[in-house]
């Protein structure tokens, strides 16, 4: 359909050769169901767990797990929420830069549009140790035996699509914190941050890590591939990190579940329970190393090959994500 601005100036350039138009001028028809449909394509990032989505009117082709889910648009409350018409149990509700995601019943991480980081945020850093904080709309920022400020209203801009510069006014001159999108490990603790940070202020450049640790444990599958320095078959071993502080997995012969724990300096396992089925010898000495491991768990880190260790006492496994 031709909009009033473009018809009101057609009118009044024919207005003129008034019959030589009225010898030409058919009829116009409404060619709106012609118009191809604008395809909108985005990556989220849910935890550590990468899906894609692309929308198309009130269709939505999900990527997830080397699948391609068709997803159909129905009513919500607030935001675009699409559902399975097969399975109900998968959906997926975006509003703005954030979305609920459920993947065939499960609960997966909240998902953030790729360039986008989460907020509140804590950044921190060691040699000195320092610390910032941002949290509606303000910033504060600490250093063990230096100094400290609250409340300042920071200003947010873009750094590319790979993360987020934030700025801000202190009593010794400007601040600013870069959040880069790359996996960070405290170099103290070995704790694993979805985010590397640099922090510059009153002539300092410091160097540390952002977010929280969660964000890289959970999404994902990951597979045991060495157990106390031998490499065992990938398949055997596996387990997720859920949302709710909950750990599942397969030891080797039998289902698990359990508690995890993030601290301030490693991980902690508790209120562990199993199947009990019964395997051959070298599959049971497997899954008892791995739940022993799993018992005594005090250490957690990601290198920079993205493997997984977690370790304490004389264990340790070493995994990755599938």
């Amino acid at each position: 359909m031709i909009n009033n601005r473009f018809s009101t100036k057609l009118l009044a350039i024919l207005a003129v050769p008034l019959l030589l138009t009225a010898c030409m001028t058919t009829p116009q028809q409404d060619d709106s169901s012609s118009l191809a449909a604008v395809e909108y394509t985005q990556v989220w990032f849910c935890d550590g767990l990468n899906v894609e989505t692309s929308a198309t009117g009130e269709n939505m082709e999900l990527y997830v797990h080397d699948r391609s889910i068709p997803l159909q648009l129905v009513v919500s409350a607030s935001g675009s929420k699409y559902q399975s018409a097969t399975q109900p149990t998968t959906v997926f509700w975006s509003k703005a830069n954030e979305a609920y995601f459920e993947l065939d019943g499960q609960q997966m991480p909240l998902c953030y549009a790729a360039g986008h980081v989460p907020l509140p945020l804590t950044a921190q850093g060691n040699e000195p140790s320092w610390q910032v904080q941002l949290n509606n709309g303000h910033l504060n920022f600490s250093q063990l035996n230096g100094d400290n400020e609250s409340n300042l209203v920071y200003k947010v801009s873009p750094l590319t699509d790979l993360g987020k510069r934030y700025t801000a006014k202190g009593a010794k001159g400007n601040m600013r914190l870069t959040v880069t999108d790359k996996t960070c490990s405290d170099t103290m603790t070995g704790m694993p941050y979805p985010y590397t940070a640099q922090f510059d202020y009153n002539g300092q450049q410091l160097e540390g890590c952002a977010g929280s640790p969660n964000q890289v444990l959970r999404g994902v599958e990951w597979h045991i591939q060495e157990i106390n320095g031998n490499k065992i078959d990938m398949k055997t071993v596996r387990f997720t990190f859920l949302p709710d502080g909950e750990v599942t997995g397969f030891a080797g012969c039998n289902n698990f579940f359990g508690q995890y724990e993030l601290t301030g300096e490693g991980i902690k396992f508790s209120q562990f329970g199993a199947t009990r089925m019964a395997c051959e010898p070298k599959r049971m000495d497997i899954e008892d190393a791995v739940f022993s491991i799993f018992s005594n768990a005090n250490e957690v880190a990601i290198d920079a090959t993205g493997t997984l260790t977690i370790g304490g006492g004389d264990g340790h496994i070493r995994a990755i994500a599938q």
